[in-house]
């Protein structure tokens, strides 16, 4: 098989509307996150110790989160208080990639927590927790 010659073979100084189109015709910023545990910390997550009402609730809006994208979370009412990687908050970013300088926090029933970050298209569970971790930090 020999390579064509680019000289010779274009006719034409533009990419061909049929190539130069995605196929694809969504709004990738629409598309429901995919949920992945891929960073699930077994070690800090609590779920075996959430109550009845906590476990639902989670239930509920992990299931909520699969049918939401990044601008649909608020509207859902999951919450996204930020979370750096200091205090009590650094056993969190344990086996998390480098580039990961933030996780976000929702708050469930009760004290229960959800912490989580996203990226692109995946929302990446961390923990779920049964109390609030112990930081300084006054939060209404």
């Amino acid at each position: 098989m020999q390579i064509p010659d680019p000289k010779t073979t274009a006719t034409n100084k533009y990419i061909p509307e049929k190539v130069a189109l995605n196929p694809y015709r969504g709004d990738p910023e629409g598309e429901p996150f995919l949920i992945s545990f891929q960073f699930f910390n077994d070690k800090i997550s609590e779920i075996s110790s959430l109550s009845g009402s906590a476990s639902k609730r989670f239930v509920k809006d992990i299931r909520t989160i699969g049918g939401c994208n990044n601008t649909t979370l608020d509207k859902n009412n999951i919450k996204r208080q930020r979370v750096y990687c200091s205090g009590e908050y650094k056993k969190l970013f344990r086996k998390l990639p480098e580039d990961v300088e933030e996780l976000r926090e929702h708050k469930g029933a009760q004290t229960s927590r959800l912490f989580y970050f996203y990226a692109g298209k995946y929302m990446y569970i961390i923990a779920i927790t049964q109390n609030h971790l112990e930081t300084k930090k006054v939060r209404k």
